[in-house]
């Protein structure tokens, strides 16, 4: 296995910026709930140029044993935090803790239904999300000159996106069993991006969205049969990285009875009103800024490396993979009995929500409003938790708290700068 890594600069003398919708939609949910803090949102734009620019630099193409490849980026957080506290305050910070290994680090499966995404930019919210929540307390860590814990987030793109590649010799055997097959590669890049350092992140968390579901449990036992991660927290496992895995909306765990035609109607539907009833994203997918930023992207890391593939055969082969992985859904996934994972269900969510499941949160709702367990439901194996919240099929990325995050990473950039 290796990684084929480019050292892309980010200067852009002479062209046009990159549109950034994630970015447009963030600020504009921002100013809907703080009316009037221009200067803030501003300080937020330049946090989220300095995060795409880093998730630009780190976009490299992994090519695992098996030949399969699937492009991916990384966000360092500490990183991050030093180049935004150097630029808001001035100052240069000692050289003696760069580059720290990270405590925790968080992978997210990048998935969708169609060969033009599912790339490492699809799920970008998710990192956005991540750099929010960890930068205020890094950033105040770096002002008081105190040691500072690190965190990574890396997003992994599909082997059927277009940067992507799927071996002729290996298409039949994916296309009969999407999940398991692909679970190898996946668990390469992981585990070699885990043991790139000579210290180990003390934890790690496998975070599937959707059919990313699937991947995200696979290939985490697939790790665990490695001994790369562990989910025992016995004495003898100290200097293994601790594994969590996170379902969000999970469509082939979902109880449904028709949950073969259901999935394939609710994936419809949900696009249908997600689009009518959502700017952000209707931004992301079809306004001009969505496309510009998809092509303007792809000319980037071209320039740099990363080519498009797709040969008649890989599109082909990349087709059929991905019509395998929606009729797989249909079938269910079983996690093995000793796998712990924790899942999420929307309340809203055409693909996998039933009248049973709205009843069983209805009824926790009411005997524990105001409490953490008004959102659990029922465990179906005893290794797993389950979660119902008040969302669709794609997560809202800009709630209430989310925007209190931003404000408060706003007014902290704001205290250094004065």
């Amino acid at each position: 296995m290796k990684f084929e890594s480019f050292t892309p600069s980010v200067e852009s003398e002479g062209k046009e910026p990159i549109p950034f919708p994630q970015e447009e939609s963030a600020v504009e949910a921002y100013l809907g709930q703080y009316e009037g803090e221009t200067k803030r949102a501003g300080i937020l734009r330049e946090v989220f140029q300095e995060f795409l620019k880093e998730e630009l630099e780190n976009s490299k193409l992994f090519k695992s044993e098996s030949g399969v490849e699937m492009p991916y980026t990384s966000i360092n957080i500490e990183k991050l935090a030093r180049r935004i506290y150097e630029k808001a305050s001035g100052q240069t910070l000692s050289l003696e803790e760069k580059d720290l290994p990270p405590v925790r680090q968080q992978f997210v499966f990048a998935t969708s239904p169609v060969i033009k995404d599912g790339d490492q930019f699809t799920t970008i919210e998710f990192a956005m999300h991540g750099i929010v929540k960890a930068l205020p307390a890094i950033l105040e860590k770096l002002r008081k000159g105190e040691p500072v814990e690190n965190e990574e987030v890396v997003t992994v793109g599909m082997p059927t996106n277009v940067l992507g590649r799927i071996p002729p010799e290996l298409a039949e055997k994916i296309v009969e069993k999407p999940f398991d097959e692909l679970a190898g590669p996946y668990a390469d890049l992981i585990a070699a991006h885990i043991q790139s350092r000579e210290e180990r992140p003390q934890g790690v968390e496998l975070l599937g969205m959707s059919l990313g579901a699937n991947l995200a449990i696979r290939t985490a036992e697939a790790l665990m049969d490695k001994k790369v991660v562990t989910q025992d927290r016995g004495t003898d496992k100290k200097d293994i990285p601790f594994l969590q895995i996170r379902a969000e909306v999970p469509v082939s765990r979902g109880p449904s009875k028709i949950k073969p035609f259901q999935i394939l109607a609710g994936f419809v539907l949900d696009g249908a009103l997600e689009m009518a009833s959502r700017p952000d994203v209707r931004r992301a997918i079809l306004s001009k800024d969505g496309k510009a930023f998809k092509e303007a992207t792809r000319k980037w890391l071209a320039e740099k490396g990363m080519e498009i593939q797709m040969s008649g055969e890989q599109k082909s082969i990349k087709n059929r993979v991905i019509r395998s992985i929606i009729l797989k859904l249909g079938k269910g996934l079983i996690p093995r009995l000793e796998t712990k994972i924790t899942e999420v269900f929307g309340l809203k969510d055409p693909t996998s929500i039933t009248l049973g499941l709205r009843a069983e949160a209805k009824k926790q709702k009411k005997e524990y409003g105001g409490t953490l367990g008004q959102n659990i439901l029922s465990r179906t194996s005893p290794n797993e938790r389950r979660f119902a919240v008040d969302m669709m099929h794609t997560p809202p990325w800009f709630r209430e708290n989310e925007l209190q995050r931003m404000d408060a990473l706003a007014k902290k950039i704001e205290s250094l700068k004065a």
